[in-house]
């Protein structure tokens, strides 16, 4: 007797029925002049011209009802064509997913933070913009967040939180000063802030206080994770003749036990050029403060004259009763310059625990394992068929760095490579363009550079079928060329640092586009010539599948509330094909049937 063995054959890549479906264009598309990765977050107001019948069934078949009282609820939705709602159960710290009316699942992940919890233990979404607050709303700031950090109007003083679930603050800004020193380090005379209160002007993410010293404004950049603090000279400043260094001061305050200390960087006789760290009392970082640059608003299509116009400046730490004074000293020769283009700037940064930043591998040609970040997305489903990925992140050139003889360290956008992977595929490589943030000529040279943006939409990286698993790893791994000069020349000098350049981890972000698979069929097993073949169905409960064999006529399948039947035929002699054509879940009206005609899975008897 002849015996028939079963063979799978597979039109779809998936060992299981899934939805057909085209991939929603979720645009990220970013500025790449932008300076502010909280744009990066692709959602919209929902619309009151969307279907609120489609919405509700959404919510109706997706949102159990102990969550529909989410302050939150239906507050967001993705900009993309279809009517979707945000599946508000499955927040996390860093993660959301949307459902479409499409039944098309999308999870967004960052490398930093999107929410944080009430007291009622909601996550709620961080404050992405500077609002009034505090008493009698005379202070700007993030409230909306575990970190918060707000700007008193009146005087500038900044006060960040450092340590979640405390009434503790870093203050600064409040009794600032600039003073000339001489050559002894000894004060000759001392530039004291306006008393008083100087005129304001906010923006999203801005906050300049207008000649909070004579012709110098602070103009601070505020975001969930820093504040970026910067003096802007508008016009030469005045310095004494005798004068050796000038000095900005600062008093900052602390919690009781902390205390800041020198973290990355060299130290010179003028005092420690690098970046100093906050550490709470049990000696653990919870903030840091960037090493200070100086420069102006020059641009060159040299390198060695850009870099003429960057100084950085060196801190010196008192301590005192409540905290730290501390001294950025400059030298003062740098401001009686005839050369230098206003404004000219003093910019150092504070930043917090919510995220922190990434190496790229330095003067390198290949990508390296030992050098990338790792994002980790979770699914609501376990068995899922990812149908496309969107990805966003912005890499941080740091301009000029340094000088040693006759080579110049400058770190620019054009010398970054980077790409993602998952399951072992890549993006394609990306390449950085451009050198200067300016809009008159992307050919120059600035002495501090700034972030490129990268956008990949619709890529295939993740692609395929998920079965008993609820989560993707992707990998983001990034190197710097030694560009004109052959890398070859100079090639890994300092390895995996940020030194010139560095992901700005909390930009990273991940969108994962996935259906569930609805149903599946198997084939019992090898028969003989003349004998029975059954196939066995599975899906969701009192769903009705389509099918057919060997490409005729649509037959139909009712499954039994447990999601299963069967097919079988009788005096088999010949192969056998059987398609799955679809799976009807006796949805309301307002969904589209044809919009989930499903790919076909094959069992073949021979």
């Amino acid at each position: 007797m002849k015996c028939l063995h079963f063979l799978f054959f597979l039109v779809s890549s998936c060992s299981a029925l899934f939805a057909q479906t085209r991939m929603q264009g979720i645009s990220e598309t970013r500025d790449f002049s932008a300076a502010h990765p909280k744009e990066n977050i692709n959602l919209r107001e929902a619309s009151a011209a969307e279907s609120e019948s489609e919405k509700a069934y959404l919510v109706k078949k997706y949102i159990p009802e102990e969550f529909r009282t989410h302050p939150e609820f239906l507050q967001k939705t993705l900009g993309i064509g279809n009517v979707n709602i945000e599946l508000i159960q499955f927040r996390t710290e860093n993660q959301r997913t949307f459902i479409d009316i499409n039944h098309q699942y999308h999870t967004q992940t960052t490398g930093g933070v999107f929410h944080y919890k009430d007291a009622q233990n909601n996550w709620i979404s961080i404050q992405e913009s500077l609002t009034f607050g505090g008493e009698n709303a005379t202070e700007i700031g993030i409230f909306n967040t575990e970190l918060p950090i707000s700007v008193a109007s009146e005087n500038g003083e900044t006060r960040m939180q450092l340590l979640k679930s405390s009434s503790d603050f870093y203050t600064f800004g409040k009794n600032t000063a600039i003073r000339f020193l001489d050559e002894d380090s000894e004060v000759l005379s001392t530039l004291e802030k306006n008393q008083e209160i100087p005129d304001g002007a906010l923006g999203l993410s801005t906050y300049r206080l207008k000649n909070i010293f004579p012709n110098i404004d602070r103009v601070q950049e505020i975001n969930y994770w820093s504040v970026k603090t910067d003096y802007h000279l508008q016009e030469k400043m005045l310095v004494p003749a005798a004068s050796v260094f000038v000095e900005l001061v600062d008093e900052v305050t602390l919690p009781i036990g902390w205390e800041i200390t020198l973290y990355e960087g060299t130290m010179n006789t003028f005092g420690w050029q690098g970046s100093l760290a906050i550490l709470d009392e049990n000696q653990q970082i919870k903030g840091i403060i960037s090493a200070a640059q100086i420069f102006d608003s020059y641009g060159s299509a040299s390198k060695e004259l850009a870099a003429e116009h960057l100084i950085g400046g060196a801190y010196t730490l008192v301590k005192t009763k409540n905290g730290y004074s501390i001294h950025i000293k400059m030298p003062a020769d740098y401001f009686r310059r005839e050369d230098l283009v206003y404004p000219v700037i003093i910019d150092p940064t504070v930043s917090n625990t919510f995220t922190t930043n990434k190496a790229l591998q330095d003067k390198f040609t290949l990508f390296n394992a030992n050098c990338q970040a790792v994002l980790v997305q979770t699914f609501p489903i376990s068995t899922f068929q990812v149908t496309g990925t969107n990805t966003t992140y912005q890499i941080w050139a740091k301009g000029f760095i340094t000088t040693s003889g006759l080579t110049t360290y400058y770190a620019d956008k054009e010398e970054q490579r980077s790409r993602v992977g998952a399951n072992g595929n890549w993006t394609a490589t990306q390449f950085g363009f451009g050198t200067n943030f300016g809009p008159a000529n992307s050919s120059y040279y600035t002495p501090a550079n700034n972030g490129l943006w990268y956008t990949l939409n619709n890529q295939t990286i993740a692609n395929g079928c998920y079965t008993n698993q609820n989560t993707i790893q992707y990998i983001w791994q990034g190197y710097q060329t030694f560009f004109p000069q052959p890398v070859n020349a100079a090639a890994n000098i300092y390895g995996c640092v940020t030194n010139f350049q560095e992901l700005v981890a909390n930009t990273w972000q991940v969108t994962t586009t996935y259906n569930e698979i609805q149903a599946s069929v198997t084939a019992s097993a090898s028969i003989c010539s003349g004998g029975n073949a059954i196939f066995s169905i599975t899906g969701n409960g009192s769903s009705t599948v389509v099918y057919n064999l060997n490409g005729g006529s649509n037959l139909t399948s009712l499954l039994n509330s447990a999601g299963n039947s069967s097919v079988t035929l009788t005096n088999v002699t010949t192969t056998q094909t059987i398609n799955l054509v679809s799976i009807d879940e006796n949805l309301a009206n307002i969904h589209v049937r044809s919009k989930s005609v499903m790919n076909s899975n094959h069992r073949r008897y021979k």
